[in-house]
């Protein structure tokens, strides 16, 4: 799979910072770009 990139979502939470890493290091072993997707929910209120 040589050339093809390593997308990764990242939201801040722990699980998502160790698939970073993977990421991260898989990319330094293969050669291939990492693209970062960073995820985050809108606060909502409803009503007034």
């Amino acid at each position: 799979m040589s050339g093809t990139e390593i997308l990764v979502g990242y939201d801040g939470s722990p699980d998502s910072a160790v698939a970073l890493r993977w990421a991260l290091d898989e990319a330094a072993r293969s050669g291939r770009p990492v693209r970062l997707v960073y995820v985050f929910e809108w606060a909502t209120v409803v009503g007034w």
